[in-house]
C-alpha cells in the first residue's frame, strides 16, 4: 500500500465526518451575507454600516442611516430585500461628497439591502425588520449617524437659509412640494451638513399619518452643487417621498458658501432650492 494512497484514504474518511458548510455567515454590525444569490456580485462587508428600527410600523415613515468606513466611494444604492431587488434610491457621489446620509422610506414586508460602489470593490449590507402596527415612536426623527443642527442654527437657516426658484415651476403639485420643502446648511467640526427636509416638522404631524395611501408630490432626481462643483445626485423612488427627509455631508466648502439643489420632477418640470452654509460650532 503506498504512502499516498493511504494519505488520500484518510482524507477522504475525515471529508465524510465533516457537517454540511452552510452559506450564511454570522451577523457583523447588523450586516448579513446574502445567502440566495449563487454567484454574488458584490460581498457581505461590515464596512457598510447600516442603521434603522428592528421594528418598523407601516404607517409611518423609517429612519435609516447608512455610513460606509471605506474612501474611494461612488455610490450608494438602497434597494428592496428581495430574490429580485427593486431599487428604491441611488445616490452618485463626487469626491468631496463623504460616504454618509440619513433618509426616511415607507416600510413593507421584507428588508432593505444597501449596495455600495467603491473604486475597486462592491459591498452590501442588510437589515431585516418586523412590521408592527403603532411603533410610531421610533420613526419620528430621522436616524442621525452625524451631528444634529442645533436649534440656533436652525432658527437662522429657516430665516435666511432656504429659498426657492418658483420661475422654474412648471405643474401644481410640484410647486406645492416647493413650498413645503427647505433646504438649509450648516458646518460643524471642519464638516459640512445638508438637508432636504419639509419645513413643517415631523414631529407635529404625524399623530395625523394613518395607514392609508398618501398623495405625495415627488422628485425624480436631484442635484446638489457647492458653486458650480458638483456634490452628489440622486434618482429617488416612491417610497422615499412619504414624509420626504435627506442627509448628507461633505468635506469642500466653507461658511457663507452657497449650495444649490437642482430637481427634476417626473413630468419634466424643474426648479432649485438654495442655501448658505451657517456656523454651528
Amino acid at each position: 500500500m503506498s504512502v499516498s494512497w493511504l494519505k488520500r484514504a484518510v482524507l477522504f474518511a475525515l471529508l465524510g465526518l465533516c457537517e454540511p458548510v452552510l452559506a450564511d455567515l454570522p451577523l457583523l454590525n447588523g450586516n448579513l451575507q446574502v445567502p440566495y444569490m449563487a454567484a454574488p456580485r458584490y460581498e457581505s462587508s461590515a464596512d457598510v454600516l447600516l442603521q434603522m428600527p428592528r421594528q418598523v410600523d407601516p404607517a409611518v415613515p423609517v429612519p435609516i442611516g447608512i455610513r460606509v468606513l471605506q474612501d474611494g466611494v461612488r455610490s450608494i444604492t438602497l434597494l428592496t430585500d428581495e430574490v429580485e431587488p427593486v431599487e428604491l434610491a441611488r445616490f452618485d457621489l463626487e469626491p468631496g461628497a463623504r460616504p454618509e446620509l440619513s433618509t426616511r422610506i415607507r416600510a413593507r414586508e421584507g428588508g432593505v439591502l444597501v449596495v455600495v460602489r467603491t473604486d475597486a470593490r462592491i459591498l452590501a449590507a442588510r437589515r431585516d425588520y418586523t412590521l408592527v402596527t403603532g411603533v410610531a415612536s421610533a420613526a419620528h426623527d430621522s436616524t442621525e449617524l452625524t451631528p444634529a443642527l442645533p436649534p440656533s442654527a436652525a432658527v437662522s437657516a429657516g430665516a435666511a437659509g432656504s429659498s426657492a426658484a418658483p420661475a422654474a415651476v412648471v405643474g401644481a403639485a410640484e410647486s406645492e412640494f416647493m413650498q413645503s420643502m427647505e433646504l438649509r446648511a450648516w458646518r460643524r467640526r471642519e464638516v459640512n451638513y445638508v438637508e432636504l427636509r419639509p419645513v413643517e416638522p415631523l414631529s407635529s404631524r404625524v399623530q395625523h399619518l394613518d395607514g392609508a395611501p398618501v398623495a405625495q408630490a415627488r422628485l425624480e432626481r436631484f442635484e446638489l452643487f457647492q458653486a458650480d462643483n458638483p456634490l452628489l445626485s440622486a434618482s429617488i423612488g416612491d417610497r422615499l417621498w412619504f414624509e420626504p427627509y435627506f442627509r448628507f455631508s461633505f468635506s469642500t466648502g466653507e461658511v457663507g458658501d452657497e449650495l444649490v439643489l437642482s430637481w427634476r420632477g417626473p413630468d419634466g418640470s424643474e426648479g432649485q432650492l438654495s442655501t448658505t452654509i451657517l456656523a454651528s460650532d
